[in-house]
């Protein structure tokens, strides 16, 4: 084929797709009947929304703002307390706040932040900061204990009372809760408190009900408790420092991987409890300063517990003491690496170390197999009526390569030592 006949084909060959490209992305060449309309969709449309003024939520005499229906509602501008009175008042359950990252800025005299009137539920606060205000920062409960609350990415410092109050089965994440004069946190039964921050407040860092789950938070330097869970919960990787106790629940609480330091008393809880890959350290609380401290029938499992000023661990009746380590106790007072004051408590598997006793034993009753003490003042010091079996380990030459050295004085499994 010659080359003209070539170019032809080529621009007959590329017209013809042109035209098959056109007609797949026209559409069809039939438009239905009726005028041509525009698909376009408003915000409101997108996503319905209702912004917080005096046209759209009047306030009145208790409140700058009040919202007395359902929906989704945002800021359009920071919102400036005024004496006597609440910067939001919820009436109405099923509402949405957007703070759109505005501050609502308090002063003494005036009331909450935001609060609820009446028994309302299911609300939800995000982004925002509050601070100053003369009473609670958010008190979703007030009027009634409403439940199903969120709060999120909420940062709430320096009000009167306390910072954020919700009811029974709330999620609370990812919030501040900084130098309020009361809690920084208060939630209901069965709530979720997920990466939260409480430091300096007049009460508890964070307050959670019965059945709660803490994870991932942090309590610094609260007058009472860092984090408190009452029974039935579960707190899980957080982090408590320089509080009156570190972390603590009533009792039926399972602790789990946390850390406490320089608290008055690191971890403190009730009956039937877990506390489990814990490590505290420096607990200096007064007379007190224990570092893990258990009510009957709970376990303390492969925990570490170093330079508290009274026991590293101390547990009651009924309970098991098993894997940790507990070395330095008694730091500035007098404690024991282990402490069992009941009976029935099988203590097992421990090092204790450094520390005015050792192993101190209290009641009768109990079962001490596998542990090793070495450098306390006291090693062993338990009372009689125990199933306990010490030795003196001998300790062997020097080893090199792939064998050598002694036995420790006995094959007994059970055997505790001291080295």
């Amino acid at each position: 084929m010659n080359r003209p006949a070539r170019s032809r084909l080529l621009v007959a060959s590329s017209a013809a797709l042109a035209i098959a490209s056109a007609a797949l992305v026209a559409g069809p060449l039939d438009p239905p009947d009726g005028p041509i309309t525009s698909t376009y969709k408003t915000l409101d449309q997108v996503e319905p929304r209702i912004p917080i003024t005096a046209a759209t939520t009047p306030g009145d005499g208790t409140a700058i703002y009040k919202i007395s229906n359902s929906g989704s509602y945002y800021l359009t501008g920071k919102i400036k307390s005024v004496d006597g009175r609440s910067g939001i008042v919820i009436a109405a359950s099923n509402v949405t706040i957007d703070l759109m990252g505005y501050p609502m800025e308090g002063q003494p005299g005036s009331h909450d932040a935001i609060r609820t009137e009446g028994t309302v539920n299911n609300i939800t606060i995000r982004n925002g900061t509050i601070s100053g205000w003369g009473e609670d920062g958010i008190d979703l409960r007030q009027g009634g204990a409403g439940s199903g609350a969120t709060v999120e990415n909420v940062h709430v410092s320096g009000c009167a009372a306390s910072g954020v109050r919700v009811g029974h089965n709330s999620l609370v994440r990812g919030c501040t809760f900084t130098v309020n004069g009361g809690d920084g946190l208060f939630t209901g039964d069965s709530s979720a408190v997920e990466n939260c921050v409480a430091r300096n407040n007049g009460g508890r860092g964070i307050a959670a009900s019965a059945i709660a789950s803490v994870r991932g938070c942090s309590a610094y330097n609260n007058l009472g408790h860092g984090i408190h869970a009452e029974s039935a919960s579960v707190v899980t990787d957080c982090g408590a420092f320089g509080n009156q106790v570190g972390i603590s629940s009533s009792g039926n609480a399972a602790v789990s991987n946390c850390s406490a330091e320089f608290n008055g008393i690191g971890i403190s809880v009730g009956a039937r409890s877990v506390v489990s890959a814990c490590r505290v350290a420096q607990s200096a609380g007064g007379a007190t300063g224990q570092g893990i401290l258990v009510g009957n029938q709970s376990s303390v499992l492969d925990c570490t517990t170093i330079a508290n000023r009274s026991h590293g661990i101390s547990a009651g009746s009924h309970c098991v003491i098993r894997g940790n380590m507990s070395n330095l106790n008694g730091n500035g007072g007098d404690g024991a690496a282990i402490h069992v004051s009941g009976a029935d408590t099988r203590v097992e598997g421990n090092n204790c170390t450094g520390s005015d006793w050792g192993v101190l034993v209290a009641g009768a009753g109990n079962y001490i197999v596998r542990n090793t003490c070495s450098g306390n003042a006291t090693n062993w010091d338990v009372a009689a009526g125990n199933v306990c079996y010490v030795l003196s380990a001998t300790a062997s030459g020097a080893i090199l390569g792939d064998s050598g050295g002694v036995g420790p004085g006995t094959e007994n499994p059970h055997a505790n030592f001291t080295y």
